[in-house]
């Protein structure tokens, strides 16, 4: 990498300079500048995964409150029940920070530091921009003068806006019972899953658990493995969707088909979207949902 357009930069929020690559922060800037403080809150907690996820890490009990209460404060209304106020996040944050100043270990405090500003979005939506920031001091304390890694990283934060731009909310929860489902569904365990998509057990029960979400990379070969959409995995539909694949798979019937047939048959009640061929590639077509019993169709 041309190392003359990278420099070490120091941003509100971070007291330290970082080795960063302007463009790409700038178009981060840009994508910020353009979303709401909602949006910006989902985009943290898909960041805050996939920090998670890249180091290995499990979040502490300070950090899944943190997170609930982020999403929470996303979903709710105020002064009605289950709505979250933003002195919530702050007081949490407040506790990770307190972790991260007693850890000794530079990179662990890091995390924290990254956590703590994910968490504590719903007080200003610039905690959203500091966590990015936060999340390249910690590639930094990774990488030593790695440009090449910087890039990587700012680039993944960018390409995560596709997960959030559509203001939809990702559940890792709901997530988890997806894979879960799925893989059940195919006959595997998870032993048996990992070893096709070249990971542990234990991440796979990460995923299931909802502990964490599959990196960003194997998210379409994870779907089209199971014949999903992405969005179908991380934004799981309700019973009928499942049940509809139940009945495609169970009647011998490629999905794809059945669902196209199904789809010319009657376009005009539409209610649910499905999305993939019978050669798992995604058609985004929309389908039917069905009141009746699946057995008309047998």
């Amino acid at each position: 990498m041309d190392r003359e357009n990278n420099k070490k930069i120091n941003y509100a929020g971070i007291f330290r300079k970082i080795d960063d690559i302007p463009e790409l922060r700038i178009e981060l800037e840009k994508i910020f500048n353009s979303k709401s403080h909602k949006e910006m809150a989902k985009y943290s907690l898909l960041l805050g995964h996939h920090i998670l996820k890249i180091t290995n890490t499990d979040p502490c009990n300070e950090i899944i409150e943190g997170f609930e209460i982020n999403k929470k404060w996303q979903i709710g209304e105020p002064n009605k029940k289950g709505f979250a106020k933003f002195q919530e996040s702050r007081n949490v944050a407040g506790k990770i920070l307190t972790l991260a100043r007693k850890e000794k270990d530079p990179i662990k405090a890091c995390i924290y530091r990254v956590m703590a500003q994910i968490v504590n979005i719903p007080h200003v939506k610039n905690h959203a921009l500091w966590a990015s920031d936060y999340a390249i001091k910690l590639i930094n304390k990774l990488y030593p003068n790695n440009f090449d890694e910087v890039k990587k990283e700012r680039e993944t934060q960018i390409e995560l806006k596709v997960f959030y731009r559509r203001g939809f909310m990702i559940d890792t929860i709901s997530v988890g019972r997806q894979i879960a489902h799925l893989r059940k569904q195919t006959g595997l365990t998870q032993e048996e899953l990992a070893e096709k998509f070249g990971i542990t057990a234990q991440a796979i029960s990460k995923w299931e658990n909802g502990h964490t979400l599959p990196d960003t990379v194997m998210l379409p070969s994870l779907a089209k493995f199971f014949r999903r959409s992405i969005d179908s995995i991380l934004m799981p539909s309700a019973a009928e969707e499942n049940a509809f694949q139940d009945f495609a798979c169970q009647a011998g019937g490629k999905p794809g088909e059945l669902a196209l047939a199904l789809y010319q048959m009657m376009k005009s009640k539409l209610d649910f979207t499905i999305s993939y061929d019978d050669n798992g590639t995604t058609i985004n077509s929309r389908i039917i949902k069905i009141d009746v019993g699946f057995g008309a169709f047998g």
